[in-house]
């Protein structure tokens, strides 16, 4: 997350923390999130991170329990959806 953080002029670090780890946010740092285009590539990589990290466990999970990766997949496609449409109403 350091490396992110980097991105960001640090007096926004705990907003940035904030809205990556509870999905809230000030309104002034949405204000500098919708005008920093570094600002939203952290959040974008944030998010991503955050993404993979949700499909990985349950694939290996169905994989390791024998069930469909399928599923698995399906799940981490619905989580997606999720944060995309968070990021987008956010």
């Amino acid at each position: 997350m350091n490396d992110l953080l980097e991105l960001i002029d640090p007096k926004w670090h705990d907003d940035f923390l904030s809205l990556v780890d509870k999905g809230e946010a000030s309104d002034a740092f949405l204000k500098f999130l919708d005008e920093d285009e570094k600002c939203q590539e952290a959040v974008d990589k944030a998010m991503s991170k955050q993404f993979l990290e949700l499909i990985t466990p349950s694939k290996w999970y169905h994989m390791i329990h024998g069930t469909s990766v399928a599923l698995g997949l399906i799940i981490g496609f619905f989580c997606g959806i999720m944060l995309m449409v968070i990021r987008l109403i956010g």
